[in-house]
């Protein structure tokens, strides 16, 4: 009797360290890396120059540029910049990884939001979103995407076993 009931909680100790993982992502260290680092404490600012990664859990950004804000030891801001500035992260309980493109990324710590600037692309699954600008909050895992000189917004939702787009807008 006691094994079959140890068989039946097996899974959920697989299952509670993955979600507890990325629920507890915010209280995660924050790794970058880069080819130079400036760093200047009493402004709180740091610049990252070349190949530069940014990670905290699942998050992820690589740039030519980084600046990152800070006050008493704490993130504030992170503001990448390249040609392009990739992201990717899984939202807490997602299998599926949001993964996407901008020439300036901004990632505002304290409130989980990434604003994407600048010939934005972002798959999230089959899922395609294309715009001019695109903030993506974290912890509501709502997306907004803003057309900008003419330029509107794209997104092709992409029902499971069908093809994607060949050549979306």
């Amino acid at each position: 009797m006691i094994l079959p009931r140890a068989l039946l909680l097996f899974p959920l100790l697989l299952v509670a360290p993955c979600a507890l993982a990325v629920e507890n992502e915010r209280q995660l260290p924050v790794n970058l890396r880069a080819d130079r680092i400036d760093v200047d404490q009493k402004k709180g600012l740091s610049l990252y120059r070349g190949h530069v990664l940014f990670s905290q859990g699942t998050l992820r950004l690589t740039a030519a540029r980084a600046e990152v804000q800070n006050r008493a030891s704490v993130i504030e801001t992170v503001t990448a910049e390249g040609q392009p500035v990739s992201f990717r992260h899984r939202p807490e309980g997602q299998t599926e990884f949001i993964e996407g493109e901008a020439s300036r990324v901004v990632y505002h710590a304290l409130t989980r939001q990434v604003d994407l600037y600048g010939m934005v692309q972002v798959q999230r699954g089959r899922d395609l979103f294309r715009s001019a600008v695109l903030h993506y909050d974290i912890e509501k895992q709502s997306m907004i995407g803003e057309s900008a000189n003419g330029r509107r917004v794209y997104a092709a939702l992409v029902p499971r076993g069908k093809p994607l787009p060949e050549n979306p807008p």
